[in-house]
């Protein structure tokens, strides 16, 4: 069965009253727009991640927001592509539905949710047309440490802060690296460029880390 594209009609309150709006004032209420939503939540799948916490918990929040760009530009991602839908969706199916055999057990590698926490910021870049510094250092974790051959400083230049070389990243281990880099990145003026599409042409043909059984 085909997948079907479309935006789904979404109810929406009445415009806020000034009770709202004292009411966000004093910290008993969230206003959001989707955007915010999706990038609040792939910032928490990324913070999550540098910090090594629980795998699926940052699989199904990272799955999700991709699921909802995936809807809002229909679009499948590279490695979508690859792996094919029912074995890109396996786990966070698993995850989000209520199963007959409740003995029934997955086997999830930890190494995929870099691939797909970088395919997720792509999206959201390329629909959003900008990222947050914490996505944009993610990016550049990802570049160094992830893909086939490092990129030198030269080669991203657009993509750095300021003055900032490219080795000074490289002396942050994956622990340390958000809290160090995103001082740099916070405020830093550089467009929203693609390192995906940059980068897209060394990326390895088959990442072995996402192969699920």
């Amino acid at each position: 069965m085909g997948k079907k594209h479309g935006r789904k009609t979404v109810k929406i309150g009445p415009p806020a009253s000034p009770e709202d709006f004292a009411a966000e004032a004093a910290g008993k209420a969230i206003r959001f727009s989707q955007r915010d939503t999706l990038a609040h939540m792939l910032e928490t799948a990324i913070e999550l991640w540098f910090k090594d916490s629980d795998p699926l918990s940052i699989h199904l929040i990272r799955e999700a927001v991709y699921r909802c760009l995936d809807d809002l530009r229909a679009e499948m991602g590279i490695i979508r592509s690859k792996v094919g839908h029912d074995q890109f969706t396996l786990v966070y199916d698993y995850l989000r539905h209520a199963w007959a055999n409740r003995d029934a057990e997955l086997l999830f590698p930890r190494g995929a949710n870099r691939w797909l926490l970088f395919e997720a910021v792509n999206s959201f870049e390329k629909y959003f047309r900008n990222i947050s510094p914490t996505m944009r250092a993610f990016q550049i974790y990802f570049a160094l440490h992830c893909f086939d051959r490092p990129p030198t400083s030269a080669e991203l230049l657009e993509f750095l802060p300021e003055k900032v070389p490219v080795e000074t990243f490289l002396n942050w281990s994956r622990a340390e690296f958000l809290d160090k880099a995103l001082p740099l990145f916070a405020g830093a003026g550089r467009p929203a460029s693609s390192l995906w599409a940059f980068r897209k042409a060394h990326l390895p043909k088959s990442p072995r880390e996402f192969e699920l059984p």
